[in-house]
């Protein structure tokens, strides 16, 4: 596997030309940056054009050398912006694919089935959907429903929000301390509702993020979103308010 993608490496980094910087970046199953690939799960070559530095293609990788995705930026740099196509593969076959303008989609959204039709074509000017046409595997038009619907806590936002100030508890140290903002926890929700996979994505303290952390793997089942009109594992980052009064 190491050897296959070594191999895979070599063959992207022969392919860039003299006007192109490009850095390789290794990624967690958890999709977080680590220092290097003994551990990772994918890898991202970031190619960067030295004509305009505020553009950028990523290319994200198996570590076998499979093709996952493709992701245009203008800019790269903070804040990031889409721009461009971005497309997603699985197992080497076009699954997705969309065109963003200055991080809003504009044009054609696409997606495909396994067998290579076209499963969606949803049309969108300036962020705002405007028409879409969906087809059987076959090919054949069928009605058309929504892309994407994320997964939610029963009873939606407010419901969350009341939960969160209900289940908090301000570690005391922390409050003497006087220690407070946001702790951003990232999780799956899997198909079935539950709540996998909690990390702390933007730490404050680690009082305060184990506060977090505990409050967020006690929540009850969610809604699981959906992908294509199916149940799907989808990830929400929530940011856990500490302040003092």
């Amino acid at each position: 596997m190491i050897k296959q993608h070594i191999s895979a490496l070599a063959i992207a980094l022969t392919a860039c030309t003299a006007t192109i910087a490009q850095d390789t970046v290794w990624v967690s199953k958890n999709n977080q940056i680590i220092p290097s690939g003994d551990s990772a799960a994918s890898y991202q070559l970031i190619i960067k054009d030295k004509a305009d530095t505020s553009k950028a293609k990523v290319l994200g990788y198996s570590m076998d050398g499979t093709l996952e995705m493709e992701v245009n930026y203008q800019p790269y740099h903070s804040p990031r912006t889409l721009h461009g196509v971005s497309k997603t593969y699985k197992a080497g076959k076009l699954k997705d694919e969309r065109l963003y303008s200055a991080g809003k989609l504009n044009g054609h959204h696409l997606t495909y089935w396994e067998n290579g039709n076209r499963r969606r074509d949803d049309v969108y000017e300036n962020g705002e959907f405007k028409s879409g046409q969906c087809y059987t595997a076959e090919g054949k038009d069928t009605t058309w429903f929504v892309y994407h619907l994320p997964a939610e806590f029963p009873g939606g936002l407010d419901s969350l929000r009341r939960y969160m100030s209900r289940m908090i508890k301000y570690p005391p140290k922390a409050m003497h301390d006087g220690i407070q903002g946001n702790v951003h926890v990232t999780f799956s929700v899997s198909k079935e509702g539950a709540i996998t996979n909690a990390y702390v994505r933007k730490s404050i303290h680690p009082l305060l993020d184990a506060e977090a952390m505990r409050v967020v793997k006690r929540m009850p089942q969610w809604t699981p979103g959906k992908l294509e009109g199916l149940p799907a594992t989808t990830l929400f980052t929530l940011p856990v308010n500490f302040r003092l009064e």
